[in-house]
Order: structure tokens, then sequence, then C-alpha cells
């Protein structure tokens, strides 16, 4: 029984029956919002990340409706750096996994959420 489950994985897969291919689409490695002590968001921060390999700091871009929202890189993988500054607040950093989909085609988006301190 185990013989023929193996024969016919192979054959599927020679077929081109096996696990489908990757998508084309970009997913962000990582989603930051950021707040202030109260809990609203902060919509003029300034959001970069440092990937492992980078030689600087690249700037996120904000997304959503609200601006508080960024999304820092794209397919990025490793353990990446995430740098926040906005005027009237202390600066804050932290770090974000960011590791492969099971079929490896893409990352899987970590999110951080900053609670800025008043300056």
């Amino acid at each position: 029984m185990k013989a023929t489950a193996l024969v016919f994985g192979a054959l599927t897969t020679a077929i081109g029956c096996g696990p489908p291919p990757c998508t084309d689409e970009a997913r962000s490695s990582i989603e930051v919002t950021v707040l202030d002590d109260a809990g609203h968001g902060v919509t003029d921060a300034h959001v970069t990340f440092q990937a492992p390999t980078a030689a600087s700091p690249a700037d996120c871009s904000s997304i959503g409706p609200q601006g508080d929202v960024y999304t820092c890189g794209f397919e990025v993988e490793g353990k990446i750096h995430v740098f926040v500054t906005a005027d009237g607040f202390d600066p804050a950093d932290n770090f974000a996994t960011v590791t492969k989909t099971p079929d490896l085609c893409h990352v899987v988006t970590q999110t951080l959420t900053f609670l800025l301190t008043p300056s």
C-alpha cells in the first residue's frame, strides 16, 4: 500500500498535478501600527526598517485610510529591526522575525504595534 502511494505521488507531480505554483503577489514583511499613549493613531510618524543584509534602513510606506499603519518591506525575511520617530514623541524600535510560508513561496507577514511615549 505504501509503495502505491509513493508511485501515485511521483506520478501526479510528474504530470503537473503536484502542488500549485507560487503566486506572483508580493507580501509585506511587517505591518506596523503607530499609536500614542492614549491609543490614538499617530499619522505623522516616520517608520523605517533594516533587513539583516541591508547596509542602512529603508522607509516603510503608510497604508490604510487613517495613515497610522505602515508596511515594511516586501518578501524580506529574517530578523528585521523597525524604527519609529514622530514629532513630540520619544523614538522607539523593536525587532520582528519574518519567516517563509511552508511552501516557501512567500513571507508570513508579522505585525508590530508601537505605543509612543510623549517626549
